[in-house]
């Protein structure tokens, strides 16, 4: 069933994949840089305190946005400043340091220091899709282990609404022993509110045949909050509840059904020193309720740079604990690194 899945899951991100890269605005709006550059392009977003930006004759280009002294487009945006107060409208930034933001009879304007992002609110459904697909693959010949490795990470967009799906899988061969795979996908919901607080519903998938789960089935449900973001940084928590059921690898173990506490925190962080650097870390507890005797824990670390236009390296970290496995032969703890070339779009 898992498996199945999963293959649903990977094969509806490729289609989102292709076919949102058939599609985007046209390349109206303009950019004037402090070294007095001017640049017709797509903006995409800005986010870390880069500005994303495709062109024609460039693909895909980030600026800083502190080199950013005009900027001018004819269409519709969210714009955030650093308080989470969020503004739509069409943006301006004029020389006087002044992002103004117009919509219908009104205009708001902000300190272009104070505003921490800016995303596109796109008309159409598949110019509203973003995200990154990865791949990596092994073997070595005098072990006979192969082990291949897919991730793919697709956001919807609309305003005060966001989605995003999302997944792993690691598939690890040997010569005369068991396939060995560890997988996990998810569908999230979330609605924006006034400032930096969201609420958020999601549902996952998950399987690790070396701590003894077949397939683990989860829906959850809680309030974040963006606590900490400037134009480098981002530091998010989330609070809620979520109920799951477990099927062991095990035929002879029978399923079980929990009811969890959920509190996650993710820290994501742009450092603009050569190499440019994209590091992300996202941290989950699961504790069983009412009694509180199982704990679960996933971490998952990411790193990331670009090497050519879209194209990045990456590097992935990833921790599951159970202090409770299915049975004593099942291990409490798995971990590992992956390794793999992906592309943002």
């Amino acid at each position: 069933m898992h498996t199945r899945v999963t293959r649903a899951l990977l094969l509806v991100a490729v289609l989102l994949t292709v076919a949102a890269t058939a599609h985007g605005r046209a390349k109206t709006d303009v950019l004037v840089l402090e070294n007095g550059d001017r640049i017709t392009c797509e903006i995409k977003e800005l986010y870390r305190g880069r500005l994303k930006a495709s062109t024609s004759s460039m693909s895909t280009v980030y600026i800083e946005w502190l080199d950013v002294v005009e900027l001018k487009s004819q269409y519709y945006f969210e714009i955030e400043d650093e308080d989470g107060y969020k503004y739509y409208g069409t943006p301006e930034l004029t020389q006087e340091g002044q992002v103004r933001v117009t919509r219908a009879d009104a205009v708001v304007s902000l300190e272009k220091l104070q505003v921490i992002r800016i995303t596109p609110i796109e008309t159409s459904f598949w110019s509203r899709i973003n995200g990154s697909v990865s791949l990596g693959i092994s073997y070595t010949k005098s072990s006979q282990i192969g082990r291949t490795d897919f991730a793919f990470d697709v956001r919807y967009r609309v305003e005060k609404n966001f989605v995003q799906l999302r997944g792993t899988s690691s598939v690890t061969s040997e010569a005369e022993q068991e396939t060995i795979t560890r997988s996990d996908a998810s569908l999230t919901y979330q609605h924006l509110f006034a400032r930096r607080v969201y609420s958020d519903l999601t549902g996952a998938t998950f399987r690790n045949d070396d701590m003894g789960i077949a397939l683990r089935l989860t829906l959850s449900a809680g309030v974040g909050a963006h606590v900490v973001q400037t134009n480098s940084s981002v530091l998010e928590a989330t609070l809620g509840v979520s109920v799951n059921r477990e099927w062991a690898t095990d035929a002879m173990t029978l399923p079980t059904n929990n009811l969890e506490g959920v509190l996650a925190t993710g820290y994501n962080i742009y450092i603009y020193n050569t190499p440019k650097t994209d590091l992300s870390t996202n941290v989950s507890v699961y504790p069983r309720l009412p009694d509180f005797d199982r704990l679960r824990v996933d971490i998952d670390a990411s790193w990331s740079q670009e090497v050519i236009s879209d194209f990045t390296i990456v590097l992935t970290f990833w921790d599951n604990y159970n202090s409770e496995p299915p049975s004593e032969n099942d291990a409490k703890n798995d971990w590992g690194f992956t390794t793999s070339i992906g592309y943002k779009f």
